[in-house]
């Protein structure tokens, strides 16, 4: 599925509503698209570490889009950070944080695994893009039994 970040605002300093909030609204997971709608020259989109994202630290990206209408596709769950390539903005609210779950399967009668059975992803944890890394993370969010839920009991 594909996203337009900010709904009919774009990639914009100040959106009609809260990037965050924006999507806190979607349920996003592994091969969804976000596309970032902005005029070329005016402004980029960096990904960047959970550390980057809270200073609006825009010289270590992970990665770095300038291109005009840009496209994103999520490749793994986890959490991924996004913040304007001007730290003023940035700064002034152009940053964007979303929560990845993974592709479930849609068996009608599936039972889930038990706990030991489980396998956490960990492969995008601190220090990489602050992704899951196990037990219950900065947000209380377990992606295994409650993806979008807080103070999840299971993790």
């Amino acid at each position: 599925m594909e996203f337009q970040v900010g709904g009919k605002d774009g990639w914009v300093v100040k959106p009609s509503e809260d990037y965050n909030h924006w999507a806190q609204r979607h349920k996003f997971q592994v091969n969804d698209i976000l596309y970032f709608k902005y005029k070329k020259g005016n402004d980029s989109v960096l990904v960047v570490k959970k550390e980057d994202y809270i200073s609006c630290n825009i010289n270590n990206p992970i990665h770095k889009m300038d291109d005009e209408n840009l496209t994103f596709l999520f490749d793994r769950s986890g959490l991924f950070f996004f913040i304007s390539g001007n730290m003023d903005n940035c700064k002034n609210g152009q940053k964007l944080k979303i929560f990845v779950i993974a592709v479930r399967d849609t068996l009608p009668h599936a039972t889930p695994p038990s706990q030991s059975s489980v396998s956490v992803p960990n492969g995008h944890g601190e220090g990489d893009g602050g992704g899951w890394s196990g037990g219950v993370n900065d947000n209380n969010i377990c992606p295994i039994c409650c993806p979008v839920a807080h103070y999840c009991t299971c993790c």
